[in-house]
């Protein structure tokens, strides 16, 4: 780096303009480091949404972020939701968000105050206050906040404030620089990751998964999952360690991206540690019934799981002499004998049946 400060020094000194200096420079820059680019996507869909009073059933706050915007002068049940003027609106997400604006699809009402709003935790922190006469649609954009709540406060400029839809602009990081694709096994495996990466994970429908950020520079860090879709699956925000636990609702890839907090640039190549694995249940066991409980003239089935590794028996409760038509047992380990003819299958969950083939 302070040879090419030194070659550009050199451009400058024979008379090269120093605004096309400044862009052979950013070029050279970017050649050398990866970074993490900001798009803006709509997550108030993925949040729930209430008012303080106001609107209910067909004018209700879900109308808010139905993800269905009618016509500026629409009227009627189902176009938008109201609130009392004076009033609040509240966006609320199970797990943290990072916000950078909003969108106003105003309605026949339009509201022309309010204070915007961010929960930090523990209290409601002041954002901003808007004010502005524009009908129909508006936005505004403000620095990013990690949040779980964005409220509108005060809420007014018409009597009853009403609204066709609400965004909420979230930060999506698109990470340039992608690393290979990854299969967890039951067992923790381990890769070196730096801020601005993605790594690539096979998943399978149905299974739990553990992302954690170890080792890691004193930062504020999000780990964010999506599908190859783009669509954000979960986001975990703070500092190191971060610990993601979730479980796939789909078959394919999951595209994590590790970043410090706001999709700030990328800065060092391994720079933390990522951990992952299948997340199976602790070790145990559980014990299954069959027809009634214990004693004579039963079986029962023996559940005992490590990581994923179950290991299941099947102990007979039955008198030597044999009472039910296809099983018998022998011995003090009660071993469970399928008689000619017979079989067995799995009948329902948890169970298991003998019958005919």
């Amino acid at each position: 780096m302070h040879n090419i400060v030194k070659f550009l020094d050199k451009i400058v000194s024979v008379g090269v303009a120093r605004d096309v200096v400044k862009s052979i420079l950013a070029l050279v820059i970017l050649s050398m480091f990866s970074v993490a680019v900001i798009a803006q996507t709509n997550i108030a869909t993925s949040a729930t949404a209430t008012h303080s009073s106001g609107g209910s059933g067909t004018y209700g706050p879900q109308l808010y972020n139905n993800n269905s915007i009618p016509g500026c002068t629409a009227t009627g049940a189902n176009q938008w939701g109201w609130v009392r003027t004076g009033g609040w609106i509240l966006f609320t997400w199970s797990s943290t968000q990072t916000v950078t604006g909003l969108r106003f699809f105003k309605a026949n009402r339009p509201m022309r105050t309010c204070t915007i709003q961010y929960w930090n935790g523990s209290s409601y922190v002041n954002i901003m206050n808007y004010n502005n006469s524009t009908t129909c649609d508006h936005s505004v954009s403000f620095g990013a906040v990690s949040t779980t709540r964005i409220r509108l406060l005060n809420v007014g400029g018409s009597s009853n404030p009403n609204h066709r839809e609400i965004y909420v602009y979230g930060a999506t990081c698109t990470n340039g620089k992608v690393g290979g694709t990854y299969t967890p096994t039951c067992s923790y495996q381990t890769i070196s990751v730096g801020s601005g990466e993605r790594r690539d994970f096979n998943v399978v429908s149905g299974r739990p998964y553990r992302f954690q950020l170890q080792s890691c520079p004193n930062w504020t860090w999000q780990l964010t999952g999506r599908n190859t879709s783009n669509t954000q699956l979960f986001q975990s925000t703070g500092t190191c360690t971060r610990t993601v636990d979730w479980t796939a609702t789909y078959t394919g890839v999951l595209r994590l991206n590790i970043n410090r907090s706001n999709c700030q640039l990328y800065q060092g190549n391994n720079s933390a540690t990522l951990r992952y694995r299948q997340n199976p249940p602790a070790s145990g066991s559980t014990t299954t019934w069959i027809g009634g409980t214990s004693g004579t003239n039963n079986w029962h089935v023996d559940n005992n799981w490590s990581r994923c590794k179950p290991n299941i028996n099947i102990h007979a409760n039955i008198p030597n002499t044999g009472q039910q038509p296809g099983i018998t047992s022998s011995g003090a380990a009660k071993t469970l004998t399928i008689a000619t003819g017979r079989v067995l299958t799995v009948g329902c969950s948890n169970c298991l049946e003998i019958g005919n083939p």
